[in-house]
C-alpha cells in the first residue's frame, strides 16, 4: 500500500509522541509527565542533580521541567530551605523568565532576610508578569497595593454611549483595567468593568478531537484514491460513516498496523488517550451566545458589551478566532493567544495590553457598524496571523477615527 499523504500523517502523529520520544531517553521518560511524577523523591533529584552536572544548556533548558518538578516537591517538605534555594538559583540560570519561580525565590530571599535581592525581583515580577496572581504576590512583597476587584454589576441608564467590558470566566483584572483606560483615551468615550459572573463553559474540543478531524478530512479527500477505496470498501465502510470518530480511529489503527506495525497501532491510541483535555478549545459562537443572554435584558441601544475570556477560541472553518461581534451590540474577544503563556514566550504586560487593545478596537468597530479597515496598520484590518497582528499599531486610521467619532455622537 502506497505511503500517501494521509499514511505519512499517519505515521507522524503515531510515533512522534511515543516511538521517536522513547529513543531520545535512555532509560527513563524525561519528556513524560506521568513518569516524572511517578519517580521517587530521591531518583528525581538523582536525574536532577545529573541534568544540571552535565552544564550542557541547551539540554538543561530542554529538560528543565524535572528540576521544576523537584522544587515544587521540595516546597512540600519542612527544613529543605537551604536545598531548595539552591535548586530554584541553579534553575533560574536557564529558565530566568519563569516568574513563577521567581515569586519563589524572592519570598525565600525575603525571608532570609534579603530585602534587596527580594523586592529586585519582586519588582520585575510586578513590571512583567501577565498574571493577576503573580503581580499581587509581588506586590505584597514591594508593600504596593493589592490589584483592585472587578466592579459588581450595576443597572445603566443608557443615556450615553457606554462601553461595558464583561469577564467570561477567570479573566486577569490587571488587563481589564489597563484595557478599560487604553479604550477612554483612544475612543474618548465611557468604558465601564462589569461583572456578569459568567462562567466559562466546557470545552467544545481538544487536541484529541482535533487529531481525528484531521484524519477524518484527509480521508474524505482521498476517499477516492485506489488504496483508500479499496480499505474502505474491505472494512465495509461507507464514507457517510467517516462522521463517527470511532470509524476514523478505526480506519487510522487499520493503516498504521498495515503500514508501520502493531507499535504503531498502541502509540497512536496512547497518543489519543493522553490527548483528552489538552490544548483544549471553546466554540466562540457558544461564548458569544452566552454574553447576548446574561446581558441582553439590559441592552438599550448607546450600551455596547464586549466579553473578554483568557480562553481559546475558534469557530467551524478556522484554527482559532481572536474575537466576533455583530452590529447588534455584543461582541466578544479572547486573550489567550496573545500571552506569552500560550506561545512561550517571556512575559511582557504592555505586549499582551496593546495586542488586546487591538483586537477590542477591531470588534467594536463592527459593533458600531463600522466597516472593515484595509489599511495594513489599523488596528481594524484583518490580520491571518499573530505577526500581522502585531505590525498593526494600536493607533486608529483617520477614516476609522472619524467613523467611531460619528458613531459615538
Amino acid at each position: 500500500m502506497r505511503k500517501n499523504i494521509l499514511y505519512i500523517l499517519l505515521l507522524t502523529i503515531a510515533i512522534s509522541n511515543n516511538i521517536s520520544k522513547t529513543a531520545q531517553c535512555s532509560e527513563i521518560d524525561l519528556f513524560d509527565s506521568s513518569v516524572i511524577q511517578s519517580l521517587p523523591m530521591l531518583q528525581l533529584q538523582a536525574e536532577v542533580d545529573k541534568l544540571l552536572g552535565s552544564n550542557d544548556p541547551v539540554d538543561i533548558r530542554h529538560k528543565i521541567h524535572i528540576v521544576w518538578e523537584l522544587v515544587d516537591r521540595l516546597k512540600k517538605e519542612k527544613n529543605k530551605t537551604d536545598e531548595l534555594m539552591r535548586y530554584l538559583e541553579q534553575g533560574l540560570r536557564h529558565n530566568a523568565w519563569n516568574l513563577k519561580y521567581q515569586l519563589d525565590y524572592a519570598t525565600l530571599l525575603k525571608e532570609k532576610g534579603k530585602a534587596k535581592e527580594a523586592q529586585e525581583r519582586a519588582e520585575i515580577i510586578a513590571t512583567y508578569s501577565e498574571k493577576d496572581e503573580l503581580i499581587d504576590a509581588a506586590s505584597e512583597i514591594l508593600k504596593k497595593p493589592k490589584l483592585p476587584s472587578i466592579p459588581v454589576r450595576k443597572v445603566l441608564d443608557g443615556k450615553e454611549h457606554t462601553i461595558i467590558l464583561v469577564p467570561v470566566g477567570k479573566v486577569d483584572v490587571w488587563l481589564l483595567f489597563e484595557l478599560q483606560k487604553k479604550l477612554q483615551e483612544v475612543l474618548k468615550t465611557k468604558v465601564e468593568i462589569q461583572d456578569f459572573h459568567i462562567s466559562a463553559p466546557k470545552y467544545t474540543r481538544d487536541r484529541r478531537d482535533i487529531i481525528i478531524e484531521d484524519i477524518r478530512e484527509r480521508l474524505i479527500k482521498q476517499s477516492e484514491l485506489p488504496d483508500i477505496s479499496r480499505l474502505l470498501k474491505d472494512m465495509s465502510i461507507n464514507k457517510s460513516d467517516l462522521e463517527n470518530d470511532k470509524v476514523v480511529i478505526k480506519i487510522a489503527n487499520r493503516i498504521n498496523e498495515l503500514t508501520i506495525g502493531k507499535e504503531a497501532v498502541e502509540a497512536f491510541n496512547k497518543l489519543l488517550e493522553e490527548s483528552i483535555g489538552k490544548n483544549s478549545q471553546w466554540d466562540i459562537n457558544t461564548l458569544y451566545s452566552k454574553v447576548v443572554e446574561q446581558t441582553g435584558n439590559e441592552k438599550k441601544p448607546k450600551l455596547k458589551y464586549l466579553g473578554i475570556c483568557n480562553l481559546d477560541t475558534y469557530t467551524t472553518g478556522s484554527n482559532f478566532l481572536f474575537g466576533t461581534a455583530s452590529g447588534k451590540g455584543y461582541g466578544i474577544i479572547s486573550y489567550r493567544r496573545f500571552s506569552a503563556e500560550f506561545n512561550e514566550s517571556p512575559p511582557n504586560r504592555t505586549r499582551l495590553l496593546d495586542r488586546t487593545l487591538k483586537q477590542a478596537l477591531s470588534s467594536l468597530g463592527f459593533m458600531y457598524n463600522i466597516e472593515r479597515c484595509s489599511i495594513p496598520t489599523c488596528p481594524r484590518t484583518y490580520p491571518n496571523n499573530l505577526e500581522e497582528h502585531d505590525a498593526k499599531s494600536t493607533e486608529l486610521c483617520s477614516k476609522c477615527k472619524e467613523a467611531f467619532e460619528k458613531a459615538l455622537k
